[in-house]
């Protein structure tokens, strides 16, 4: 099988207001997606994995990312502590042209996220985000299903949508237009900020976010916006759409 290779295509200058974001997920010191990518229980059964592994025997799991959001992008990848980094590297935060794509190519072990935002704002932690991994799952051990999900559980500064590239299939996000965002959730560069980020046990989101419960992930415990299993084809494409 060919070499693949990221192809993250971001300009040498970046963004010097980005900071780095929480990256430790999975470790459970920040707020994420229960039940999602980088929480990846309960893993799908065995034999739905153990028939699609062939696909992915290479190792490599690819995250394709186009910008259809009419304008150019900040964008910040983070990834967890101890896990192997994509190929080539992780890339560097900075800026994303409009109409432009980038690839990611992880190995088995990965597991990471991807924040979004309209150029020039900075990403401080109250953005849209693919979560991602393609790790060994405690209840199939020896297997790695790609897992992907949308999060809007920090908050929201785009919309975004993935499907699989074999066969289209929707996997997680909302392009649904979501209105103005209530005042006191608006942060200082543009982004709603989720006042249910911190919260367990809920199962409904700020109304702001309804609707795209259960398509990307609301609040915490929003599980129905994971796909754990479900595109073991080897590619999942995502859009980052513009506000509607």
């Amino acid at each position: 099988m060919p070499t693949r290779t990221n192809k993250w295509e971001q300009p040498t200058t970046l963004v010097s207001s980005v900071v780095t974001p929480v990256v430790a997920r999975f470790a459970k010191d920040a707020d994420y997606a229960s039940g999602g990518a980088l929480d990846p229980t309960p893993a799908p059964p065995e034999s739905e994995v153990r028939a699609t592994m062939a696909a992915v025997a290479d190792g490599k799991w690819t995250i394709v990312v186009a910008n259809k959001a009419g304008s150019a992008l900040t964008t910040t990848h983070g990834i967890n502590r101890g896990v192997p980094e994509p190929d080539g590297g992780r890339p560097s935060p900075g800026t994303m042209g409009n109409g432009a794509t980038a690839t990611l190519v992880v190995p088995t072990g990965w597991a990471g996220q991807m924040a979004f935002a309209t150029a020039g704002a900075s990403i401080i932690g109250d953005e849209s985000l693919t979560e991602a991994s393609f790790i060994d799952q405690p209840s199939n051990p020896g297997l790695a299903p790609g897992d992907i999900d949308v999060s809007y559980v920090d908050g929201h500064s785009l919309p975004i949508i993935c499907r699989c590239r074999a066969d289209g299939l929707f996997l997680s996000g909302c392009l649904d237009p979501l209105g103005a965002c209530p005042t006191e959730l608006v942060n200082v560069h543009g982004s709603c900020k989720n006042p249910k980020r911190h919260e367990t046990g809920q199962v409904d989101p700020h109304p702001f976010f309804n609707p795209c419960q259960g398509r990307a992930y609301t609040f915490p415990e929003d599980s129905k916006g994971n796909t754990n299993g479900k595109c073991q084809s080897g590619i999942v494409d995502c859009e980052v759409h513009p506000r509607r």
